[in-house]
């Protein structure tokens, strides 16, 4: 079998996902791997964005005067949205922003992962009875709007406030449920340090399966699977990173391309953690520079 290209993983529960199963597909693409050049593994995200109106089943109120309660419980104000063209216009920004900052194209970090010793399927010539080089894998992000929702991932629900007054963090979203100022920056310091957080691309980085970054580094105010302040790393130095206060792409975000990349090589078993993440490129390594070797840690129940 050798290595498989595409896996796609639908989503036969659309407005019913759960940050621990997320549904993506992935693309792993080797054609313009050498010597120099490692292969992409691409995650795509296709979203199905549905305009909040009277008739979703958690606004309530009058249709004159809805309502709807955020993540946090807070109730908030709504009103139609006053165009499909405006909330068209939305979900433009939405997914450039996405794709803008989980690419790294803002200055914010790009990740790549280092091929484990005891993986072959990148030794190139690919196919070859003799290599020279073992590729790694450049960790790449599309983000897609679809309107089909037998092709979507995810269902993104989203509410227009009557102004923007209160600004990206009035309303809490969450995963599936955002705000139509979700797109708009907000600034925060922690640490000494200032950094910029986007609703919008902390959303989608919980879409891919991403835990806020408190979770991940077990901070110790931070209750597994809370919003509080602690797991977004506020007072400590992860508080810059994308799943926290910040936008910033590190090496904790490579856990998506991690656990999918083990699925990509069924003839090689391997545990998502040992695809080592770099923030800088890491070149297709010679492979008389190491010694490569044979191991079996079966394939890992954490792959995606």
């Amino acid at each position: 079998m050798g290595l498989i290209k595409n896996i796609y993983k639908t989503n036969n529960n659309l407005g019913n996902e759960q940050l621990d199963k997320p549904h993506f597909d992935s693309c792993l693409a080797t054609s313009m791997v050498n010597g120099q050049t490692n292969a992409e593994l691409t995650i795509t995200l296709r979203i199905l964005f549905h305009a909040v109106t009277w008739e979703d089943d958690d606004v309530y109120g009058t249709p004159s005067s809805m309502k709807i309660k955020d993540v946090g419980g807070a109730e908030f104000k709504i009103v139609e949205w006053p165009s499909s063209n405006v909330f068209d216009e939305f979900c433009r920004s939405a997914v450039w922003q996405a794709n803008h900052y989980w690419n790294g194209y803002a200055g914010n970090g790009k990740l790549w992962l280092k091929t484990p010793d005891y993986v072959h399927g990148l030794d190139w010539p690919l196919g070859a009875a003799k290599t020279t080089h073992r590729a790694n894998i450049w960790c790449r992000f599309r983000c897609e709007r679809t309107k089909d929702a037998s092709k979507a991932h995810i269902k993104v629900r989203v509410v227009r406030l009557p102004d923007k007054s209160s600004g990206p963090l009035g309303f809490r979203s969450h995963m599936t449920l955002w705000d139509h100022v979700d797109t708009l920056s907000a600034s925060f310091s922690s640490s000494g340090s200032k950094s910029m957080f986007y609703t919008v691309v902390h959303e989608v980085g919980h879409c891919i399966g991403q835990r806020h970054i408190g979770e991940v580094q077990q901070l110790p105010a931070c209750i597994t699977g809370g919003s509080g302040n602690a797991c977004y790393g506020e007072g400590s130095t992860f508080a810059s990173n994308v799943m926290g206060l910040g936008s910033k792409i590190e090496l904790d975000n490579a856990v998506t391309w991690q656990r999918r990349v083990v699925r990509h090589f069924p003839d090689s078993p391997s545990l998502p953690q040992d695809w080592k993440p770099s923030n800088s490129k890491v070149a297709p390594r010679l492979l008389s520079s190491f010694a490569p070797h044979s191991h079996d840690p079966g394939m890992s129940p954490d792959a995606w």
